[in-house]
């Protein structure tokens, strides 16, 4: 795990993150978002830490996706003969010369083969055979129908959850919160959705219900899972009354934009409420290395990203192509091919509603909101306003994201 704090100080200067645009120019023949191993070539200075060189050999990012190098450590140190040596990472392990508040990492016996089964390049088994994948239920399925109906209303949401009584009873109790401003009793679901909650609300709170049964809720911290259910209401909220602007010819349904908002996340909840220990490591290397990219300290740490798993998840599921491309794709500045529409306008949402909670500051389309406004087909006049109503929505959301996470 790198501290870009020590390496400032061992450098005398600010380090920063390359943008997109920048890194293209510096490693030309590289795949996007993969930087080489060896700065020489490139003209880059670089510094070696130390602790690279007590192992026999390294397997190395190639600066090619999906592509490693594995090359003997007398090799790179005659490759880096003439580059300055310190010392600024550390196992996640080695928990003595951690920073205060860092938490040992152990590994988990389940997490290789789990995702092993999950990732068809990575077995021979689909992702619909893999036993680690979990169900989705019926109700959540009825709930993505309902979002993807663009003439579907309160009835028909009432008549995909009236089966699941977990559901029913916590819309219930959702409406008869003071924070809606309801003074009588609200005691059937029709009332609850139409005259209480409102359509969005009920289907985000119903749907994130189905997606705690899905996954669970093991070693979720309150305040992280808050803070994730909020980033998920804010940006599915923010990409329907974007997508509600959008030119026809883009495609790009309002309810789809919805559910993909609220969807485009799911690969950190899933780690996070099943492999606590990996994702704790993520977010100490995300303390310790502030700007840099979530995918980036991703592929360092993990060899996959959350978009990866998320978007096995669905597919996996059996989910609309628009929502696995917009959850498989949401941080890719490159892709344009079908469903495009859907995977661009979450990385808009991403600039605009930014992440809040232990992984804030780790997006990385910042420097692409113009061109992701032109590219949506939408104008300022178009985003200003919905970024008008998003904000007269905060309390409602706020308190949505807190219903969620209870």
């Amino acid at each position: 795990m790198v501290d870009i704090r020590l390496l400032n100080g061992l450098l005398g200067r600010e380090l920063h993150p390359l943008n997109t645009a920048r890194l293209r120019a510096v490693f030309p023949d590289c795949s996007p978002g993969c930087t080489p191993p060896l700065g020489q070539p490139y003209a880059v200075e670089t510094i070696v830490d130390v602790g690279l060189y007590t192992g026999l050999e390294l397997s190395l990012q190639s600066g090619r996706n999906r592509t490693r190098v594995l090359i003997p450590t007398r090799d790179l140190q005659r490759a880096l003969n003439n580059c300055a040596l310190g010392r600024f990472s550390y196992l996640p392990s080695q928990h003595r010369h951690a920073p205060s508040g860092h938490l040992r990492m152990s590994s988990d016996p389940r997490l290789k083969p789990a995702l092993a089964e999950l990732f068809p390049e990575r077995a021979t088994r689909s992702a619909e055979q893999c036993r680690s994948l979990p169900v989705m239920p019926v109700t959540a399925r009825k709930l993505l129908e309902v979002a993807a109906d663009a003439n579907a209303g309160a009835r028909d949401l009432r008549l995909a959850v009236e089966q699941d009584l977990a559901i029913s009873t916590r819309l219930l109790q959702c409406a008869n919160a003071p924070a809606y401003g309801f003074s009588g009793r609200v005691s059937d679901l029709d009332s609850a959705i139409a005259r209480i909650l409102g359509f969005d609300r009920a289907l985000a709170i119903a749907f994130g219900m189905s997606l705690h049964e899905i996954l669970g809720r093991n070693g979720q911290d309150a305040e992280e899972l808050e803070s994730y259910h909020r980033n998920a209401v804010y940006r599915a909220t923010l990409a329907k009354y974007l997508a509600g602007s959008m030119p026809a010819k883009s495609g790009v349904c309002p309810g789809t934009a919805y559910m993909a908002g609220l969807l485009h996340n799911i690969g950190l909840l899933f780690l996070a409420c099943n492999f606590p220990e990996q994702h704790r490591m993520l977010v100490d290397s995300a303390q310790l290395n502030p700007g840099v990219p979530l995918v980036q300290l991703e592929s360092c740490l993990l060899e996959f990203s959350h978009q990866e798993l998320g978007g096995q998840l669905l597919e996996g599921w059996g989910l609309p192509d628009e929502l696995v491309v917009a959850t498989r794709h949401h941080h890719d500045t490159d892709y344009d091919r079908e469903h495009s529409g859907y995977s661009q306008l979450m990385r808009l949402c991403s600039v605009l509603v930014p992440k809040q909670g232990v992984l804030a500051g780790h997006d990385d389309a910042n420097h692409d909101r113009d061109s992701l406004i032109e590219y949506l087909g939408l104008n300022q006049a178009a985003v200003e306003m919905a970024m008008q109503r998003l904000t007269e929505a905060h309390p409602l959301l706020d308190e949505l994201a807190h219903r969620l996470a209870a």
